[in-house]
């Protein structure tokens, strides 16, 4: 493929992306760093898209939530050949339709992980905004926090954040990895 022919596929990628009200989209390895470009980044262009302040604030945070989350989760394993692949996996798109934005997010996790996430989400999807909002508590005032960091408030900040229009979706990839994806309506 010569680079005049990648040129017009990239071109048409990005016709796809504006037919389909993509605001800001990301796809590689996080860090702290990153995660701040990306947040002023997907700020600007909410500003540019003309979201309201409110909407705008609520976008920011649970992209806060996402990405510190696909950060911190993102699949590590010992085998190089897996590495890059797995540490180029998360990606956030924000899209707007129909009177409402979008958040689509996702990365690669061990299976044994999504096991255990499922479960999670699972407990925290059965809760009202008042079981939400109480679990919340009684998590920040565990006096042991994960190994992994932060009380495990994600997910739930995001799902009070919401208002429940969350979906989840899990599909294994080989024998050790799965991709973790998440939905998130934001009204």
């Amino acid at each position: 493929m010569n680079s005049l022919t990648c040129l017009v596929d990239l071109y048409k990628c990005y016709e796809v992306l504006k037919e389909e009200s993509v605001i800001f989209s990301h796809q590689g390895a996080l860090d702290g760093e990153m995660i701040d470009i990306i947040i002023q980044l997907a700020d600007k262009k909410l500003v540019k898209a003309n979201a309201r302040v409110r909407i705008k604030k609520k976008i920011i945070n649970i992209l806060v939530e996402c990405l510190q989350n696909s950060y911190h989760y993102t699949a590590s394993l010992p085998n190089e050949a897996d590495w890059l692949m797995i540490i180029e996996s998360p990606y956030v798109i924000v899209s707007y339709r129909e009177d409402a934005y979008y958040i689509l997010t996702g990365n690669l996790i061990t299976r044994e992980r999504a096991e255990a996430l499922k479960k999670r989400i699972d407990e925290i999807t059965r809760l009202d905004d008042e079981g939400l909002q109480e679990h919340y508590i009684r998590s920040l005032d565990k006096d042991e926090l994960p190994k992994q960091g932060g009380a495990g408030l994600g997910l739930i900040d995001i799902m009070r954040r919401a208002h429940h229009r969350v979906s989840f979706s899990f599909e294994e990839v080989d024998e050790k990895l799965s991709r973790f994806s998440m939905l998130i309506k934001v009204v």
